[in-house]
C-alpha cells in the first residue's frame, strides 16, 4: 500500500481581500461553528458548483467559483458574514477563506485509504475555523 500523505494548511502570503475586523466579530462563534461543520469530503472537489454549504443566522459557508483553472484549478471556501448580523452596506463580508488545489485533492482521492480523505477534510475545517478567527489570514491547504 502506498505511503499515507499528510496535508498542512499553509497560511498564504497577503490578507483576505475586503476583510474587516469589525464584520468578523458579527459573526456568532457557535454558528460559524456549525457552519464549518457541515463542510464534507463531497465539497472539497475542484470539479463541484458553487453554493451555499451551509447557513445560520450571522454567518454561512460558500463554495465559490474556483480559483484558478484547468490542473492549476482549486477549490475555494469562504466563511461570509450576513446581512442580519448588521453589517454595513457594501461592506465586504468574506472573515475566512480556504483553497484546496485539484492536486491536493487528488492526492487524497486516488489513496486506496479511506482515512486520508477524513484528514483531507478535518484539515480544510480546521483551517476555516482558524482562517475565521485570524484577522484575515486565508489558507493553502498542500500535501506535507
Amino acid at each position: 500500500m502506498p505511503a499515507l500523505p499528510r496535508f498542512v494548511a499553509r497560511s498564504a502570503p497577503g490578507q483576505i481581500r475586503g476583510y474587516r475586523a469589525a464584520v468578523a466579530r458579527l459573526a456568532n462563534q457557535a454558528e460559524l461553528r456549525d457552519c464549518v461543520a457541515g463542510l464534507t469530503y463531497g465539497h472539497l472537489d475542484p470539479a463541484g458548483r458553487p453554493g451555499t454549504i451551509r447557513t445560520r443566522a450571522t454567518v454561512r459557508l460558500d463554495r465559490q467559483p474556483n480559483a484558478g483553472a484547468g490542473d492549476n484549478a482549486a477549490a475555494n471556501f469562504q466563511l461570509q458574514v450576513n446581512a442580519a448580523a448588521g453589517i454595513e452596506p457594501g461592506a465586504g463580508t468574506t472573515i475566512g477563506q480556504v483553497v484546496v488545489p485539484l492536486a491536493t485533492f487528488l492526492t487524497a482521492h486516488l489513496h486506496p485509504e479511506q482515512n486520508v480523505r477524513r484528514q483531507l477534510e478535518n484539515v480544510v475545517r480546521g483551517a476555516l475555523n482558524r482562517s475565521a478567527t485570524g484577522g484575515g489570514t486565508w489558507y493553502l491547504v498542500v500535501v506535507a
